[in-house]
């Protein structure tokens, strides 16, 4: 199973690629892995149905019992092969429908397989936090997809609404299941279900997680009154909306609420909460359904009010209902999936998708209004469709007292839901296939036969299916027999339905939604209805609007950009908060005053330091107080190296060298001297606010020493460091393995910066090596002309000879030194960090030496080539550790003997090291190249301009 999963990600990484290789055909390749997937889950039913249901459990977190464990039971196999089969028809339908070359294409095939992979896994899913991620990876994946054309404005502002409103449902439903695993003690899904089942503790925090994960059912099911995002985000390429926004993600919620149903459904705001809200939406989505004029409009407001009717029966919790729900989730996905992709089919050919403006083209594509017109007529659940079963079985479900006393209520308005279903169904085929007085003829482009491929499948799918119900009823019904049974006669599927109340529900249903489907009916009834006028996407734009109102008017009375002021009222805040805590405890442990120091050296670093930051109050001179300032991070410096730390003492030296260098960069564009605009009462407040802050942190320091209890975790990592790790450097091994997460977390935030960095500089993209000066060629050792350094600094003002040939001979000692930090570090001082910093500095070297050009010929590349390059080998450390049998991240050894070298011992966190190294030169060359070379460059130009003849 995790094979298959990973082969989704395999694929989409591979997409881009192949279609640089086949441009559209490229899908046809790419449907093969869902196809392959699908496959083998249909090999794998005759067990399903047995009972010998497959499992796979690979240890993720063990300390805290999580897994990456999937499960292929009877709803997941169903639900399953929805995602499988209609991804595959729609990767195929996609070969025809984008056009040859189509801007993006790449990145689009690549995302949509990506989708099949998350959405496959959070059906097979059966531990929380693996359900929450593919959860969220959906929503990702969603809105790359809706927003992939980003050139219109529509698909943008369409896709960043169905994010929030998803990710902030998913961040919720989260909580529920944090909740729900802490009441059961376990994280399995299976498990908790079952623990649920019986009778549950705690009943307030039980019905809390209850809410939270319904509230992510109903945002990603898209129920009222989160039912907007979904018609918005039909401003994505048709296949998107065939294949996310029918037959899978917005499934999802329906999909949980499935899932949970046997073990929660009794709790007590589980059943009115589902209740109230699947009516109104399946009331509302028909309603507005039968107002649209665009084809993919009523199909989005259709699914609206569809979602509303399965997470209505997925809720209900009793037997009939589920497996009528079941019944419904696979049939919806088989008729909305093929009528998204007619509409496709005639969006491409046409060239409209407005219903006013398409005449005869039922005569014009008889094959294309066969299986329309079979997937309306499976949506207005009309015999032998599966849609006709599913209904007629969702009427029997009511009548079997589903909901107990709110059965008959429920009852009504459902019929008057499938009303409404059959109403816009009827204008559906309307709109699309009949020919209509006045409306000329529509222009039309035959497609091939590929096109219509997929749709085609579907409808005559759905047919199939439905005449051969008896075939697919052992699967749902294996699920459905997990919910308690509500009547006696248990309710079976059947294309031939016995005569009773049920059947004259359809009958009923049918007649009146086609005669409200009529364009004359549906145009009175729509105008007159009480929320023809309700826009709830208008709610949300308000909402936003405000919400952005109110951050402004905060942002303008807490930020008003004085910096002093700003800092002023954080140190008052830490003063007032945790300062008046130290001050009103009464155990502060023992806290040691009667020893100070260790050494003499200790005392002198202090006096050092404070030396430092008293001067740097009194210094006029921007680059003085720099200096001053830089004294107190090299005292800090010698305070480690004292205490026993030559790592941290090397590199607090060497990040604060480096900052040195950043801060002198930033002060070239500044004025020299510091502006005295303080007055004498301006100083004495912030002296009275410096002078707590000051002793309150030494307080704190204090007694979070004395407060210890117990012996450090950190007394053991010396033996861990040589037994999990392989090296002796305590240091290097806790960076790149026992706390190699929270570094990659930190590489991820260095990244982040260099790219805000650069981005708040160059205007449209990162430099990379600056170009030459104009009219100049390209430096050469015969065109060097005897300088020092390969630039010669052509156009950077006068040359410093001592400076290039100080440059000459110390750059190739700094490089070796780098190098030898980075491969010494794992058994002596130094690492891929200080490694890079070192190498950092020398390209400092040579940019002060010989100006941008010289920088440019030291390092010809991209920084955002190293940056990337970077965090790929500290990523791909991980999953090398999972190749090789270990933990993610986890730091393996191999030996060997090879010949001239003799033993050689290599563990591979030092190709996560080799990471670290790159990233830190990356960030290094970027800010070398925002706060100096550009920067040049720009005054260089401004130089020029001035003296260019007016």
């Amino acid at each position: 199973m995790l094979v298959l999963v990973v082969a989704h990600a395999v694929a989409a990484l591979l997409a881009p690629a192949l279609v640089r290789a086949l441009d559209r055909r490229a899908f046809l390749v790419l449907a093969l892995v869902p196809a392959a997937a699908f496959a083998w889950i249909l090999a794998e039913l005759p067990g399903v149905l047995a009972g010998d249901v497959p499992e796979q459990s690979v240890p993720w977190i063990p300390a805290l019992d999580i897994a990456i464990a999937f499960r292929l039971d009877a709803l997941a196999a169903t639900v399953s092969l929805l995602v499988t089969g209609v991804g595959a028809l729609v990767l195929v339908y996609c070969a025809r429908y984008f056009s040859p070359g189509a801007r993006g294409l790449g990145r689009f095939a690549g995302v949509l397989t990506g989708f099949a992979g998350a959405m496959l896994a959070l059906v097979w899913s059966d531990d929380v936090f693996v359900l929450y991620v593919c959860w969220e990876l959906t929503t990702v994946f969603s809105f790359l997809l809706v927003g992939h054309d980003a050139h219109k404005r529509a698909g943008r502002a369409a896709a960043v609404q169905a994010l929030v409103v998803t990710a902030a449902g998913g961040l919720t439903m989260l909580v529920g299941l944090v909740v729900l695993a802490g009441g059961a003690g376990t994280t399995r899904l299976s498990e908790l279900v079952a623990y649920y089942a019986g009778p549950a503790a705690t009943p307030a925090a039980l019905t809390a997680g209850v809410v939270c994960v319904l509230v992510g059912a109903i945002t990603k099911s898209a129920l009222v009154p989160f039912h907007f995002w979904l018609p918005s985000a039909m401003a994505a390429p048709t296949p998107v909306s065939a294949y996310l926004h029918a037959a899978a993600m917005v499934k999802a919620g329906v999909y949980l609420v499935l899932r949970l149903a046997p073990g929660l459904a009794d709790v007590p705001p589980w059943r009115p909460l589902i209740a109230v809200l699947a009516i109104a939406t399946l009331l509302l989505g028909g309603l507005q359904a039968l107002r649209q004029h665009d084809l993919k409009l009523v199909l989005a407001y259709g699914t609206v009010s569809q979602l509303g009717f399965m997470v209505l029966l997925a809720g209900a919790g009793t037997r009939d209902a589920a497996l009528a729900a079941i019944g419904l989730v696979v049939a919806h996905a088989m008729f909305k999936a093929c009528l998204f992709l007619v509409v496709g089919v005639i969006d491409r050919r046409a060239g409209t998708r407005d219903l006013r403006e398409l005449s005869g083209l039922g005569r014009r594509a008889p094959v294309l209004a066969t299986a329309g017109i079979l997937g309306a007529a499976s949506m207005a659940g009309a015999p032998p469709l599966l849609g006709f079963v599913t209904k007629e079985g969702a009427f029997e479900a009511f009548l079997h007292d589903a909901y107990g006393d709110w059965a008959v209520p429920l009852l009504v308005l459902v019929v008057l839901g499938s009303v409404l279903t059959v109403a816009y169904s009827t204008r559906f085929v309307w709109g699309a296939f009949w020919r209509k007085p006045g409306v000329d003829a529509v222009t039309w482009s035959e497609p091939g036969p590929l096109f219509p491929a997929a749709p085609v499948v579907l409808g005559v799918a759905g047919l199939v299916a439905g005449v051969g119900v008896a075939g697919l009823a052992p699967l749902l019904t294996a699920y459905a027999d997990t919910l308690p049974v509500s009547y006696p006669a248990l309710l079976e599927l059947a294309v031939v339905p016995s005569v009773g109340v049920a059947l004259g529900l359809s009958v009923v249903a049918l007649v009146l939604g086609f005669v409200a489907g009529l364009p004359a009916v549906s145009a009175r009834l729509t105008a007159r209805h009480p929320l023809a006028g309700v826009r709830a996407e208008i709610t949300w734009r308000g909402v936003v609007h405000a919400l952005e109102n109110t951050s402004l008017r905060v942002t303008a009375v807490t930020q008003r950009g004085s910096l002093p002021g700003i800092l002023t009222t954080v140190f008052a805040v830490l003063v007032l908060g945790p300062g008046l805590a130290l001050l009103l405890s009464a155990d502060l442990g023992e806290v040691r005053v009667d020893r100070l120091v260790d050494s003499p050296f200790q005392l002198l670093a202090a006096v050092i330091g404070a030396a430092c930051a008293i001067t740097a109050t009194r210094v006029r001179r921007r680059l003085g107080a720099v200096l001053v300032v830089g004294g107190l991070g090299y005292a800090t410096a010698l305070f480690f190296a004292l205490a026993g730390a030559p790592d941290v003492a090397l590199t607090q030296a060497l990040v604060e060298t480096a900052t040195l260098v950043v801060v002198v960069l930033v002060l070239r564009t500044l004025p020299r001297d510091i502006a005295d605009r303080n007055t004498p009462r301006q100083r004495v407040r912030r002296l009275l606010v410096a002078v707590p802050v000051g002793l309150l942190m030494t307080g704190l320091g204090a007694v979070a020493l004395a407060a210890r209890r117990v012996p450090p975790v950190s007394a053991a990592y010396p033996t861990q460091a040589y037994d999990f790790g392989a090296g002796a450097n305590v240091v290097n091994v806790t960076l790149v393995d026992i706390r190699a997460w929270d570094t990659m977390g930190e590489l991820s935030v260095i990244v982040a910066a260099a790219t805000g960095v650069a981005s708040l500089v160059f205007l449209h993209r990162r430099s990379g090596a600056p170009p030459r000066a104009e009219g100049q060629p390209a430096v050469t050792p015969s065109t060097r002309a005897g300088g020092w350094l390969r630039s010669a600094r052509r156009g950077d003002g006068d040359r410093v000879l001592l400076l290039e040939v100080i440059t000459r001979l110390v750059f190739p000692t700094m490089m070796v030194v780098s190098l030898y930090f980075l491969f010494a570090g794992h058994n002596a001082p130094g690492g891929g960090f200080a490694g890079g910093l070192v190498a950092g500095l020398a390209l400092v070297v040579r940019y002060v030496a010989g100006g941008r050009y010289e920088l440019g010929e030291a390092v010809p590349v991209d920084a955002g080539v190293l940056l990337g390059i970077g965090l790929l080998c500290a990523g791909g450390t991980g999953l090398g550790a999972l190749l090789l049998g270990g933990e993610v991240l986890q730091t393996a050894v191999l030996e060997a003997d090879i010949p001239v070298l003799g033993h050689v011992k290599f563990v591979t966190s030092l190709i996560f090291d080799v990471g670290v190294y790159l990233i830190v030169i990356g960030l290094v060359l970027d800010i070398l190249r925002s706060l100096g070379a550009e920067l040049d460059r720009r005054r260089t130009a401004t130089l020029r301009r001035e003296e260019a003849p007016s």
